[in-house]
């Protein structure tokens, strides 16, 4: 496990509301509010103290490697057109989005929410422009999202303004720019008890691109 942490990465001034009298919208994934350099930065370093390597690509290479090498395929490297899956926590976008344009719904309860804990577009964008601008993967060739809720418009115009070919992935939406998933006919997890805990939990399908894919990154959101 590798920790990085900045004080200078974020705006120590933010309020997280989305009303402030003197800062406006001030939602701490807002852009104004991130020090994209800085988060990069940290990514960067961590990326390669994970690994032992001096360099960002290195650390991709060897950590393709070893998941490669962990699953019995060998020592093998990421095959340019191998797709990445690249989940996200975006729950709240799921019931707090205004169906039209997936934008943050305006109704007065809402607003208790507008600062909940979920992956930052920042973390998201150290990823991509890892992958992508340092690696070399096909933006085509990476799926993100979060397969149960929506992208917030706020968070997709961040994404899509610097990596505009990425699918950006939805459970219900193939319009406002994003890639609806399917539902393959097959369970692919069965769960050991067979039921005995939770009757109804006997097996689950995985959307096809997920299942399809050479690689799955979690950019969780860790919160109690």
């Amino acid at each position: 496990v590798v920790w990085a942490w900045n004080p200078e990465a974020t705006d120590k001034n933010c309020t997280n509301t989305p009303d402030d009298p003197a800062r406006g919208a001030d939602g701490y994934f807002l852009a104004k509010n991130n020090n994209q350099a800085i988060v990069d930065s940290m990514l960067n370093d961590a990326i390669r103290k994970l690994t032992g390597t001096s360099a960002v690509k290195d650390a991709w290479t060897a950590i393709f490697k070893s998941f490669n090498e962990r699953k019995g395929i060998g020592s093998v490297d990421y095959v340019p057109g191998q797709k990445i899956f690249i989940k996200v926590n975006l729950g709240g976008g799921g019931w707090l989005t205004n169906s039209n344009d997936l934008s943050f719904t305006s109704q007065t309860w809402a607003e208790g929410y507008y600062g909940m804990a979920e992956t930052s577009p920042a973390a998201m964008i150290a990823v991509l422009n890892q992958l992508v601008n340092v690696y070399g993967v096909s933006q085509q060739d990476i799926y993100l999202g979060d397969p149960i809720a929506h992208i917030y418009k706020h968070v997709y115009d961040q994404l899509v303004a610097l990596f505009p070919d990425v699918k950006y992935v939805d459970k219900s939406h193939s319009d406002l720019g994003r890639t609806r998933l399917s539902i393959p006919a097959s369970p692919v997890i069965f769960y050991s008890d067979k039921g005995t805990v939770m009757p109804a939990a006997i097996s689950d399908k995985l959307y096809t691109e997920m299942q399809n894919a050479g690689y799955l990154i979690n950019i969780c959101a860790l919160k109690a």
